[in-house]
Order: structure tokens, then sequence, then C-alpha cells
């Protein structure tokens, strides 16, 4: 590559183009530094793989976009990938298992959440995301903003969404098209890169309101301005998930996670068991195995409690514990997690330290793992890898309890 295109490349964030000497875009990617990422590829001693040297080779022309800061160069790195699907752009090829959030293409359109688009409907896709819950979250967030329709049909009364201030209620509300379109519309303003312009206006209806001293209207823009804020940055968080791939997404996360509770090494095999019970009755535990950081259902027990009479979810954990660790012929665990409290951890550390098995137990509100001989519990940095990786195998663990849990009770109703 010409020294004087490389020399021309700004020191600001970006998109950056790679083309063959035909025009055919090869790749795109996003930078902090343009300057610095796009001459990492020329250098003798650069570190890429045997696709990207390949590429290399054949990039005849760079074309760069500024952007103001990394996360509009993110929007349209994804906008462009999309738009052109360049050949080495490589996304992993199992999309079925990822979400994607869906505005049909309906009258009223609906904002849902997918996992297999249909690409050959009118329907607009962003996505996949790899990882679920961030991008539920800004399906809550967003719904929190824009009261849009999402029932699957429209009915012929309000219902409670509406009775709520959740819908707008098209159906009976007089609603235009036209009008309920303009709503879409930020909406996918928001999807595309331009919700600054939707938060700055919202700001000043706040700030005129409160001048008026209409301070119940100043105070619904205050919670839509908080709202579209938590937004932006759950949009952002989803679409950097996105980018990064599942195997080096996972391998940061166990890296973190083996640091924060003082691991000797990487957690390869991690349990994590779950209680699921109503007052006492059907009670159940489950134990769900994550090997190298993916769900090994292969691996997955349940266990119906067979000792433990009344409300007692800590003896029930301590039975299904006790039962799981006589079977030698399992793979012994690097880490096991209980869901809960300093209960359910006390009432288990002495069986896994029995066997010396590092042990855990993970709060639900706020995130917190506690540690045996730990007196302060200790937390992943929100929206980290190993914050959503926890995430994901505590709530598969509560599923898994919960659908063996609901099992039981219907096979009594039908006995």
């Amino acid at each position: 590559m010409d020294n004087k295109i490389l020399n021309k490349i700004p020191k600001k964030s970006g998109v950056y183009i790679f083309k063959d000497k035909n025009g055919r875009i090869l790749y795109v990617g996003k930078a902090n530094n343009l300057h610095s990422r796009v001459r990492s590829y020329f250098q003798d001693s650069s570190d890429l793989s045997d696709m990207k040297k390949v590429m290399v080779r054949l990039v005849a022309d760079i074309e760069i976009k500024e952007t103001r800061n990394e996360a509009k160069a993110l929007i349209w790195e994804d906008k462009f990938i999309k738009k052109y699907k360049p050949p080495y752009n490589v996304r992993g090829k199992d999309d079925k298992h990822y979400l994607y959030i869906k505005i049909s293409e309906e009258d009223f359109p609906r904002v849902d959440f997918v996992r297999q688009p249909n690409f050959k409907q009118k329907a607009k896709y962003y996505g996949p995301f790899p990882w679920s819950r961030p991008v539920k979250q800004v399906y809550k967030y967003l719904h929190k903003i824009f009261p849009l329709r999402t029932c699957k049909n429209m009915p012929k009364q309000e219902c409670l969404e509406f009775h709520m201030g959740r819908c707008m209620a098209p159906c009976i509300s007089g609603l235009t098209k036209t009008e309920y379109q303009k709503i879409i519309d930020k909406v996918i303003d928001f999807f595309e890169g331009r919700d600054e312009e939707l938060i700055a206006e919202t700001e000043k209806k706040m700030k005129d309101s409160a001048e008026k001293k209409n301070f119940e209207k100043a105070a619904y823009y205050r919670d839509q301005l908080f709202a579209m804020k938590k937004l932006q940055e759950l949009k952002l968080t989803a679409l950097q998930i996105q980018k990064r791939s599942e195997k080096e997404f996972t391998r940061k996360g166990l890296m973190q996670i083996k640091q924060k509770l003082g691991l000797s090494r990487i957690p390869r095999r991690i349990e994590i068991y779950d209680i699921s019970n109503i007052q006492g009755k059907y009670a159940v535990g489950s134990m769900v195995v994550f090997t190298n950081g993916m769900a090994d259902k292969s691996q997955y027990r349940k266990f119906k409690i067979k000792t433990i009479q009344g409300v007692n979810d800590t003896a029930m954990l301590r039975e299904v514990v006790m039962r799981r660790v006589k079977h030698d012929e399992w793979a012994k665990p690097d880490l096991a997690i209980m869901d809960g409290g300093k209960g359910q951890l006390n009432a288990v550390k002495d069986v896994w330290e029995s066997i010396d098995v590092n042990v855990c137990a993970l709060a639900k509100q706020e995130e917190e793992f506690f540690l045996p001989n730990k007196e302060n519990p200790r937390k992943l940095t929100e929206d980290s890898e190993g914050y959503y990786l926890i995430q994901r195998m505590r709530d598969e663990a509560h599923r898994f309890a919960i659908a063996y849990h609901r099992k039981l009770r219907l096979k009594a109703i039908s006995d």
C-alpha cells in the first residue's frame, strides 16, 4: 500500500473501507484512531490471520468515514457491513440462536425481538446479537419511551396495556397511521445512530416545561430523558457485544470471573445450582453445566427433592449438592455457583470444600458474589463480558429448574 495514502489517514475515530483494484469492497472496520489501526494492517510485524493476510494483498484503495466518537463508528461499521456484505467480514454461521430487533411491516408496526428473521418480509431488522440480556433490556427501555402496540392482533377495545399507559392504543384512540409512523421513525433513528437529536429535543422540552412551572410535564420528560440515555447506553453495549466473536467474548468473561473470585486457574467447567418450588411443593433442584463458557446440555442434571419437607430452600440445596458429589463418575467442576446469598453458601460450602472445589453464591438483585470466609461480596463490572456470562449461566439454571418444576406440577394435576 502506498505510504502517501496511509499518511493521509486522520488520527480520528471512524470507519475504514478496504477496496480492491476494481472498487469492490473487501472489508469494513472501525477504529478510535484510524491512522494507527489502518497502518497496522500493512506492517511486516502485523499479527494477522492467514485470511486477513490474503485480503491485505488485494487492497488497492481505502475509503475513510470520520465520526465524532467510537460509538458512532461502531454504528456506521454495522450499517456498512449489512449494506455491502464484505467477503472478509466473517460472521458466525449459526445465527439461529442470536436475537434480532424487528420493526414489523404492519400499518401500525410493532417492535419486537426474534431469533429467526424473515428477510423476505418488508420488516426492518437490527442485529444479530449473540447475547440476549442486553437486547431484552433495550426492548424494555424502548417501550418505556415509545408506548407502541405489542399485541399480535389489534383488539376492538382497549386493553390493560392502554390503561397502564404503556400503549397508545391505535385500535381505539383514533391515532392515524401517519402519526404512529412518526413515532416508529424515532425508533429507527435510535437504531441508526440518530439518537442524539432526539435526546436534545427531549431535554429542551423538559427545560421549557420547568420554566413554565409545568412540573408534572417536566418530570415526564425527565423520566423520558433518563430512559433514552439508558437505552443509548444499552444499545451501544449490545452492538459492542455483537462485534466481538463468541470465542473472544467468552475467553475474556472467564478470565474476569477467575480474577474477581481469586481462582488459581480459569474455570473451564462451571456448575450452577438453583432450587424451584411453591411453598415447598413440587420442589426440585437443577444443575446446569457450562464448559469453556458454553452451555453443555448433555451434562445438565435435575434432582427431585426427597428428604426436605416444607419451605427450606437452603436445606434443599444442601441435599442436591450432597447427592451430586456422590457421583465420582461426573467430571469435577472448577467452580460451583449457588443461586442465592450467604445462607445458600453457608449451607453447602463444607460439602464442596471436602472435595476441593471452589464455591460461591450469586445474589440475584445486585449480581453479587458471596465467597467463603469473605465478609463483603464482590461484583463484576457492569456490562463487562464476565457480567453477562454469569447472568447467562444463572438465567439458564433458573430456566432449567422452573421447567422441571412445572413438569412435576402438571403431572400431579393430570394424575
